[in-house]
């Protein structure tokens, strides 16, 4: 009895002391092993761990442990992004292992030199994968810093020698050495570990997909890239486990010198290669973050002495184009869901990396306020146009959400069906919250929670969208439809393809010429598309949404005929400027164009957007020429602004288009013309009253 209790306490106390891989006396010590004996490595845990619990509470503690989590949750979008890419070339490197690498080969032919290559390249990414993926539970599991830190310590110190001391349990023994333990020296640890190694792995994304059961389905992709390669190195190890049995004296100790020579060679690139590149990338995420933070901080403070709306100055009794034809623009009103948990994002670091997307909560309070002044305005406006004769239009280029959540949109839809005219809609461009949570990722832990009723994925919004808004969209003649993608695709992941617009907007006249002009709203949340994991950085537009787009345009054309046909110009809408969207995103746009002009001239007039939440007003290089380009404010983030846009021929007869800003509140008693606004002293003074 007293032999049973003593054994575990043994085996205890040397785990504890001398660790689960201990240094084999057959080898020399290597300069890491004596900087760093398991005690020493435990010591530094626990170190970590004491640290984190004295900075936790402090302000640069909160900070970089947003900062870490973050970082976490940009690995996790950035490899789901680009799951066919890793699965490629995982799948390529582990065939290549099993076809190549299945019998020992004579070191001084092609393919016996091409071998060591392939084992080295297939265990760095072994080791790439367990890294990556328990760092990022590490990092993304809590925003604690209490955890993070000795979590992240645990991660990079103990990963080895505990694999190493698992791998050198009897069951992972090779069959041939089964009474003998595995050694660093002759490589035989190194095979032993990794079936051990692919089952940390697979349990690290286990976890992971756990951690968000709801949208589990959504890192399937991801987990297959990883979870197939590695089926097939471990099929190749059971493989050549079961072959060495039958091996003669000759082969085994071919087979012990190829390990041997492995083992040799990455040493120090199992430490420097494989952890420490994925080390050195979570860092550079961590440290750019934290550069954001203090570059924020900065502006903050140096805007604090600066606050208002800015003086621009303009002359009301300048003489005015002839106008034929007002299109009234609204973007970013973002609505917020309230009634969900709070997140980690609705700290001010997330002003760091998306400086134009701060919600504080009062904001939000005010944000149904803006966006149904701006519809009294557009009221006001329609009958100055009714009046002349004409019809105001209206459009709305994109984020109708905040942190893509159901209840956020639909409730946006209602309010701008029933404030403003429904049947005078020409059209949306879906912007990055309106299918992402924040904006920015496709997959997170929080979004179940903070949304209440639901997420809002691209397949959701989309179907509000055609259900509210194509058959306006059909009765003033245009055509709005989805972009098919990949069913299964988009089933296993929930993420959807796009959603294209053409709508005729009426006959203009350029130097007498009756032109026919068509609005094109493209879809720059385009799930077709690459946005990397990070919507809310780059703007996506596929080659099918541009097909798409060009088989409407001429249905739309053929239809209206006349001036339609003869002479088109265009006007087109999205939401991310040109600047934001992917170099893939900017071809497809400059082909776009291309198509539609035709070598004909120029018919594009403009490309209007919005998501900066600033106006601007730029010029940029596509199709051979430079293309206006104008970016409307966020009816949410001050300045408060909507713009209205007027097309008509100048004095000369020139085709022009002006866009002007209209101010929720505006800094002079006057605004510039006709539209109504609100002076900032009257504001001044009902708060005052207040």
């Amino acid at each position: 009895m007293n032999d049973i209790v003593e054994k575990p306490v043994h085996w205890a106390a040397h785990v504890l002391l001398i660790g689960p891989d201990p240094v084999d006396p057959e080898e020399s010590t290597s300069l890491w092993d004596t900087l760093l004996p398991w005690p020493v490595r435990i010591l530094l845990v626990l170190a970590a761990a004491f640290i984190a619990r004295q900075w936790s509470t402090t302000g640069v503690g909160e900070e970089l442990a947003a900062a870490l989590q973050y970082g976490g949750l940009v690995a996790v979008s950035l490899a789901a992004s680009n799951w066919l890419i890793l699965l490629a070339v995982n799948v390529v490197l582990a065939l290549l292992w099993l076809l190549l690498g299945c019998t020992p080969r004579d070191p001084n032919t092609l393919l016996g030199k091409a071998t060591p290559v392939l084992v080295f390249l297939n265990r760095q990414v072994g080791h790439i994968e367990l890294q990556s993926v328990w760092w990022t539970v590490a990092l993304a599991l809590t925003q604690d810093l209490r955890w993070q830190l000795p979590l992240l310590a645990a991660v990079l110190l103990l990963w080895e020698p505990v694999v190493n001391g698992i791998g050198s349990t009897r069951p992972f023994r090779d069959p041939g050495r089964k009474d003998e333990r595995p050694h660093k020296h002759d490589g035989s640890l190194f095979w032993a570990r990794r079936p051990v190694i692919y089952a940390t792995t697979l349990l690290g994304q286990i976890v992971i997909a756990l951690w968000a059961p709801r949208q589990m389905h959504k890192l399937l992709p991801v987990m297959f890239a990883v979870a197939l390669p590695d089926a097939i190195r471990y099929l190749r190890h059971r493989w050549r486990t079961r072959a060495t049995l039958k091996d003669d004296e000759v082969a085994k100790q071919r087979r012990i010198d190829i390990r041997t020579t492995q083992r040799r060679v990455g040493r120090h690139a199992d430490v420097w290669l494989g952890p420490g590149l994925v080390t050195l990338g979570m860092l550079a995420v961590v440290l750019l973050s934290w550069q954001a933070r203090q570059a924020w901080a900065k502006s903050a403070a140096q805007a604090l002495g600066s606050a208002g709306v800015p003086h621009e100055i303009c002359d009301p009794a300048a003489a005015e184009p002839s106008v034929e034809l007002s299109v009234f623009l609204v973007a970013d009103n973002h609505w917020h869901e309230l009634a969900g948990k709070r997140f980690p994002g609705q700290l001010d670091f997330a002003d760091a990396l998306v400086p134009t997307a701060r919600r504080p909560v009062e904001l939000d309070i005010l944000s149904v306020g803006s966006l149904l002044r701006f519809a009294s305005v557009y009221r006001t406006l329609a009958q100055q146009e009714r009046d002349a004769g004409r019809t105001l239009l209206w459009a709305h280029l994109g984020d109708l959400a905040d942190m893509g959540c159901r209840n956020e949109f639909e409730r946006a839809n209602q309010v701008l069906a029933s404030s403003f005219a429904k049947d005078e809609f020409i059209g949306v461009a879906p912007g990055n919250h309106d299918k992402a949570f924040t904006g920015n990722f496709f997959w997170s832990p929080f979004w179940d929670k903070a949304c209440r009723s639901g997420r809002l994925e691209k397949t959701i919004s989309d179907r509000i969208l055609l259900q509210a808004w194509r058959p306006v969209v059909q009765r003033r003649g245009g055509r709005m439809e989805p972009v098919p993608g990949n069913e299964l695709y988009s089933w296993l992941t929930s993420r959807g393809s796009a959603l294209a617009t053409v709508t005729p907007l009426g006959v203009v006249h350029h130097r007498g010429q009756a032109r026919g002009l068509l609005a094109l709203f493209i879809d720059t949340a385009d799930e077709r598309g690459r946005d990397y994991g990070i919507a809310g950085e780059f703007g996506t537009l596929s080659k099918a949404q541009v097909e798409k787009l060009l088989e409407l345009e001429r249905t739309v054309a053929q239809q209206k005929g006349g001036p339609f046909v003869d002479a088109p110009l265009f006007l087109i809408f999205g939401h991310s400027p040109i600047g934001a969207l992917t170099s893939k995103a900017r071809k497809q746009l400059d082909r776009l164009v291309g198509k539609l002009e035709a070598g004909q001239g120029p018919r594009v007039a403009a490309y209007l957007a919005a998501h900066t939440h600033l106006k601007a007003a730029a010029a940029e290089c596509l199709a051979g020429r430079r293309l206006p380009e104008v970016v409307i404010g966020s009816t949410l983030d001050p300045p408060q602004e909507a713009a209205i846009l007027r097309v008509g021929p100048d004095a000369m007869g020139n085709l022009t288009l002006r866009v002007r800003a209209l101010s929720l509140v505006d800094a002079q008693s006057c605004s510039c013309g006709t539209e109504p606004s609100i002076a900032a002293s009257e504001c001044t003074k009902l708060l005052a009253s207040w």
